[in-house]
């Protein structure tokens, strides 16, 4: 999770916002407004479903994180 989180910061992520849960992510992402934040995450190895992103920090390019949000939300398997 630290590497993804230093790869979203590197490449212009303004925020990281650590959930528990999916639920509490989806929350979030309603209260924050759909189109400001990214969802980012995964459960069993694979990307959330409705989520933009998993946990490869590969995903988190530059022009992906400037490009479709200003803000990012980042989801993670705590469990």
């Amino acid at each position: 999770m630290s590497r993804v989180i230093t790869t979203a910061f590197t490449n212009r992520a303004k925020e990281v916002i650590p959930v528990a849960e999916i639920e509490d992510a989806v929350r979030l992402a309603k209260y924050l407004g759909r189109n400001n934040i990214l969802l980012c995450g995964e459960r069993n190895g694979a990307k959330i479903e409705g989520f933009d992103l998993s946990n490869s920090h590969f995903e988190y390019k530059v022009d992906v994180v400037k490009k479709l949000w200003k803000e990012m939300q980042k989801f993670t398997t705590l469990k």
